[in-house]
């Protein structure tokens, strides 16, 4: 994958997220995770922080499906929340569409 094409998937990460706060549906700490599943990569990006309110590009972690981080500031990731995004990418689309 090209740095450009992982620069747009964070961004469309980013819009999500603010989308997800503009709908009203957050609670007042605008605290959540977002992730994606990188097309054709056994990886996936993660908001990092939790803070879905000033989410920006840089916030956005690199994770394979074994879990751990290997780009970006996931480090404000509990490994908790990966964990869960995980299981939920493994699973694939058909989980997504249900949640």
């Amino acid at each position: 994958m090209t740095t450009a094409n992982l620069s747009n998937y964070r961004k469309e990460v980013v819009e999500a997220a603010g989308q997800i706060v503009a709908s009203g549906i957050m609670t007042k700490s605008l605290h959540g995770n977002v992730s994606l599943k990188l097309p054709d990569q056994d990886a996936f990006l993660l908001t990092a922080g939790g803070f879905l309110g000033l989410m920006q590009p840089e916030n956005i972690a690199v994770v394979p499906l074994e879990g751990h981080v290997i780009e970006g500031m996931g480090l404000a990731v509990g490994a908790g929340i990966i964990q869960m995004h995980r299981i939920r990418v493994r699973r694939g689309p058909e989980v997504s569409r249900r949640l």
